[in-house]
């Protein structure tokens, strides 16, 4: 899945596909999928690159950080209990 998704990255870059391609084809790669775990099921890896998925269904790339039981993307205080996750 990682290569596919820096597959569609360089073809965006390189002007082969626009932006709406590009939406298209990630939410078909992310739906073809439906792996994704809770975190009150599974805690994530630490130290690895993971598909992360809001409560409100935006995807995130970022890590674990285990210090505050929270991703990347999130603030400090935020709870993570209703985020999914995937490696890649």
């Amino acid at each position: 899945m990682k290569k596919d998704i820096l597959d569609i990255a360089d073809a965006l870059r390189a002007n082969v596909i626009d932006i709406a391609d590009a939406v298209k084809q990630l939410s078909n790669i992310l739906s073809d999928r439906n792996d994704f775990v809770f975190i009150h099921e599974q805690t994530p890896p630490l130290h690895t690159e993971l598909i992360v998925k809001s409560p409100d269904g935006i995807v995130y790339l970022c890590s674990w950080r285990e210090a505050y039981n929270i991703f990347t993307v999130q603030e400090k205080g935020e709870s993570s209990y209703d985020w999914s996750w995937k490696k890649i």
